[in-house]
């Protein structure tokens, strides 16, 4: 069904895959190269890059760690994030795994913090 949200169209598929050909250009690899550092099959990465496939989560995961970027990065171009954010990201992409969760999970806290919000206990109803 168009438009339920829970669709991927061909423009946003074409989008994904042209923003990790921007990043993988960048970082001055060829797609054979990306998708074997990423444990990926090259084939199947250059049909990401063309928008021909919907890739799971799991592999673009591989793919930003392999890219050392954040993984909004993909959706969010870093000239629509604010320096922040932006800088935020790139701190937390240089970090090791268990270090980025603990450091998510403080910023996380922090903004909850700042923000008022309470985090939601799992089956807990809202009180409006």
């Amino acid at each position: 069904m168009k438009g339920d949200g829970g669709s991927v169209t061909a423009r946003e598929l074409k989008h994904l895959g042209g923003r990790l050909r921007g990043l993988r250009k960048d970082m001055g690899v060829t797609q054979a190269d990306l998708a074997r550092r990423a444990g990926i099959d090259p084939r199947y990465y250059s049909r990401i890059e063309r928008g021909q496939v919907n890739a799971t989560f799991q592999t673009l995961m591989r793919l930003t760690r392999t890219l050392r970027v954040c993984p909004g990065i993909l959706f969010f171009p870093a000239s629509r994030m604010d320096g922040s954010m932006a800088a935020a990201c790139a701190c937390l992409s240089q970090m090791k795994s268990a270090g980025r969760r603990r450091q998510l999970d403080q910023v996380v806290s922090f903004a909850r913090h700042v923000l008022g919000v309470r985090p939601r206990l799992r089956g807990a109803r809202r009180i409006p």
